[in-house]
């Protein structure tokens, strides 16, 4: 049986207001919110203003391509891009702790295209 995720939150609407329940492992929690810490280099140094899209909230890499992020429990998509490097998706869960993902970004023609790994046989 799969885990049942649950958080508490109150909300406001207008005039009303209500208090949405969920359930963790059995364990009433809050929206208690972990911290990722995104690390995004082009495999040697750090790449600033990389922008790194969440639930459709943008957050932008530091001076040592680095951004925390809070977010509750959860699986998560990010967008990771920066002008002429390719765009990288990674997905990650967070369950019951901070987490560390590091991305490295590969620039656009980076590759040498003419090289030719076949063989004559």
């Amino acid at each position: 049986m799969a885990a049942v995720l649950t958080t508490e939150t109150t909300l406001t609407i207008i005039i009303e207001d209500f208090t949405l329940l969920t359930e963790y492992s059995g364990e009433i929690n809050p929206n208690i919110t972990y911290d990722v810490l995104f690390t995004v280099t082009d495999g040697v140094l750090p790449l600033e203003n990389v922008n790194i899209v969440i639930d459709t909230i943008t957050y932008l890499t530091d001076a040592n391509g680095q951004v925390t992020v809070s977010l509750i429990r959860g699986d998560y998509t990010a967008e990771v891009s920066l002008s002429g490097y390719i765009t990288q998706n990674p997905n990650f869960t967070i369950l019951d702790q901070n987490i560390v993902q590091n991305i490295v970004l590969v620039q656009i023609g980076s590759f040498d295209e003419s090289y030719d790994d076949s063989f004559e046989k």
